[in-house]
Parts: structure tokens; C-alpha cells; sequence
């Protein structure tokens, strides 16, 4: 019988409880919850639950994770969880933790980022379909009342947004753009630095009138789609 960590409504170890218990009793427990981002941090993968869960089942989720068992660190089912539902083994980074109640479910959200590009191998009783989204699709779409999305997942990616927007790594990111600019001979002024949901787009600025550019205009490979999800159930 599975026994999950219950913590109190301030996210203080409680003891443990069978996942049965917990579920019928609203108890507060603890969850790691993965961002699964790209390499070149430009895309997310979200996943659809499977019709079988037994919270949320068929809804679609910007995240991956689990509930945290007995015994177990949030840093441990972070690791497990990954590997459990996408096949990925890779240690998540901590980024942030923070309450999420839905009626009877309570839990203390401990949200994790990875970087990776894949391959993914689904867990069948967890996942039923998985897909690469940019940023902003990823982030319209949670802004949209009518995506069937998990209602944690939701909240929860909005959260990742806002700490990505204002994280110290994004602000070092920019330094670094700056400080190679200014190595390559080019002025800090000779880019423009758009921050966009925690990442860095450098786009080279218009010369000034009857002045050439400095720089090549930056070389672009073929427009490519990606599909979206199919329709949920």
C-alpha cells in the first residue's frame, strides 16, 4: 500500500498517510513538479494525462512530477517522477515552492526545471500523448479559459513564468550577452535584448540612417511547424 508524505498547511513534515487516505481526506501533502524546457530554452513539453488518473485524468499539463511518498525528498521524487513518466534520467533543478488548493486537493508545489531535448519514453498509465510547444504558445494557451488544462498545471506555469522573467539567471544570461558583445568589438547598444518568458533573443538593431549595418543579419533556417496536440477527449 503506497504511503505518501503529509505536510502541514505551512509545508512542515506531518508524517505519512496511505495515497487513499489522503485523497478522501483532503489531507495536505507535498508534490514535485517538473518544467521540462528545451535545450535552447525556447520550448516546453506538455504532455495529456491519461483517461485513467485518478485526479485531473484526460486534461492536458504544461509540467511533469508527482505526489512526494513517505520518506522521500522533494528533490528524490523530482528525479523519480522524471524518469517514472518521461523516461528521462536527469537531475531537475529546484527553482521555487509554493501553495496550490483545489478544493480538497492541497499540496505544496516544489517546482523543478530541466533542460533536455529527449528522446522521451511515456509511461502508459500516466501519459497518453506528449509534444513540444513554444514559450508563448505554452503560456497564451494557459491563459485561455477553454484549454483543457490541469488546473495546477495552469497556475503553476504562470508561476514559472514569472520567476523566469525576473530570475538572477536570466539576469546573469544578459550579462553574458553583453560582456561577449563587447569581446566581439561590437557596442552594448548595437543589440537589442528582448526578455521573453525567461528568455534571451538578441535581435541586431537598425543602423542609423546613411550608416551600414556592422553585423550580418542573422542567418535563419527554414520556417518549421510544430503540430499541435490533438483534440482531448
Amino acid at each position: 500500500m503506497e504511503h505518501v508524505l503529509v505536510v502541514t498547511p505551512d509545508g512542515a513534515p506531518a508524517g505519512s498517510a496511505t495515497r487513499a487516505r489522503m485523497r478522501a481526506e483532503g489531507l495536505w501533502h507535498a508534490c514535485a513538479v517538473i518544467v521540462v524546457r528545451s535545450l535552447d530554452g525556447e520550448r516546453l513539453y506538455v504532455h495529456r494525462r491519461t483517461d485513467t488518473k485518478d485526479v485531473y485524468p484526460g486534461l492536458y499539463d504544461p509540467t511533469c512530477g508527482g505526489v512526494v511518498a513517505a520518506g522521500e525528498t522533494p528533490d528524490e521524487c523530482a528525479v523519480r517522477e522524471l524518469a517514472e513518466e518521461l523516461g528521462v534520467a536527469a537531475r531537475p533543478e529546484f527553482r521555487f515552492t509554493t501553495p496550490f488548493v483545489d478544493g480538497t486537493i492541497r499540496y505544496h508545489a516544489h517546482v523543478y526545471e530541466v533542460r533536455c531535448d529527449g528522446p522521451f519514453t511515456w509511461q502508459p498509465e500516466e501519459v497518453a500523448w506528449g509534444g513540444w510547444m513554444d514559450l508563448a504558445e505554452v503560456r497564451a494557451k494557459a491563459e485561455d479559459p477553454g484549454w483543457p488544462v490541469v488546473p495546477d498545471g495552469r497556475v503553476l506555469i504562470g508561476e514559472w513564468f514569472s520567476w523566469a522573467r525576473s530570475s538572477p539567471e536570466l539576469d546573469q544570461r544578459r550579462t553574458e550577452v553583453m560582456l561577449r558583445d563587447e569581446e566581439d568589438g561590437a557596442p552594448p547598444q548595437g543589440r537589442a535584448i528582448d526578455l521573453d518568458a525567461g528568455s534571451v533573443r538578441l535581435t541586431p538593431r537598425a543602423a542609423p540612417r546613411g550608416q551600414p549595418s556592422s553585423r550580418p543579419g542573422p542567418r535563419r533556417g527554414p520556417a518549421r511547424r510544430v503540430p499541435g496536440p490533438p483534440p482531448a477527449p
